[in-house]
This record gives C-alpha cells, sequence and structure tokens, in this order.
C-alpha cells in the first residue's frame, strides 16, 4: 500500500530536479524573448525574425551543453586545456557555421535573397561571435549558482551565546 496518496512524479515541477529544468525552460525562452525583440528591425517580418532569434538561441544552447556537459568534464577537469580550447572553438565554429546556413536557407525559403544580407563570412562572424559571447555568459552564470548554492548548504555555526 501507498503510504503517501499524493506521491509527487519524479520529474514534477514540485521536485527539485523539475523546478531546475522549468527554470532553464523558462531561461531559455526569455533569452528567446530577449532577441526577438532586440532583433526585430534586422528581419523583414515578424516570422523571420521569430524562426531566425529561435534558432540563434538553440545555437547559443547547444554550445553551453556541450561545454558543461562534455567539454568540462572530459578537457578542463583534466587539466586539458589547450585540448578544451580547441575543441570549444570547433563545437562553436561547427555551430556558428550550422545556424548560419539554417538561417540563409530560412531566409531563402521564406523570403528570397536577403537584400539587407552581408555576405556568408560576415553573417557566419557574427554568428561566431554571439555563440562565443553566450558560452561565457552562461558559464559564470553556472558557476555563480554553484558557488551560491555551496554557500547556502553550508552548515551554520551556532554562536557561543547560543544564537
Amino acid at each position: 500500500m501507498i503510504e503517501n496518496s499524493r506521491a509527487i512524479a519524479p520529474h514534477s515541477p514540485s521536485t527539485p530536479w523539475g523546478r531546475r529544468v522549468a527554470g532553464t525552460a523558462f531561461g531559455w525562452l526569455a533569452l528567446w524573448g530577449f532577441w526577438v525583440g532586440l532583433s526585430r528591425h534586422n528581419h523583414p517580418n515578424l516570422k523571420l525574425n521569430l524562426i531566425a532569434s529561435a534558432l540563434l538561441v538553440m545555437t547559443f544552447a547547444a554550445a553551453a551543453y556541450a561545454n558543461h556537459l562534455v567539454l568540462i568534464p572530459r578537457y578542463w577537469r583534466r587539466s586539458r586545456f589547450l585540448a578544451y580550447a580547441a575543441s570549444l572553438l570547433m563545437v562553436m565554429g561547427l555551430l556558428a557555421l550550422a545556424c548560419t546556413l539554417a538561417i540563409h536557407l530560412v531566409y531563402d525559403l521564406l523570403w528570397g535573397p536577403d537584400p539587407a544580407r552581408f555576405g556568408f563570412g560576415t553573417n557566419l562572424v557574427m554568428e561566431f561571435i554571439l555563440v562565443a559571447t553566450h558560452v561565457v555568459l552562461i558559464a559564470a552564470v553556472v558557476r555563480l549558482r554553484r558557488s551560491a548554492g555551496r554557500r547556502s548548504s553550508r552548515p551554520t555555526i551556532p554562536s557561543p551565546d547560543g544564537s
């Protein structure tokens, strides 16, 4: 017999794991909204803006997750800094290339050749800089959250007067 009839599913937003997933999803959606708002004058219509911004944010997420889930454990934590740097540059470059190609393809399919297009090389460099910037910023946020979590989980030592 189940003792607690109101048992919580392990992936529910009520569990720590569920809250973390929900918070992360909210963060990515907020970042997408930020880029939609920021780039509203860079695209000829809302549909292209929504799609291009989504492709960018998916690229940022892929790079950040590759960094934190694969590259840092495999290279950084083992003090293989050159391999880490080379791998991170390669991952960011390939993702920026895929994103640039995807955005150009979407434009060609939905709009036709973009008259404001800067050229593939310029767009690729801009995407790479954006990916690198987001990887650095996300790494800083992760580091701050982890250090804040460690500080809040430290046991407190009562003072001699008992308070």
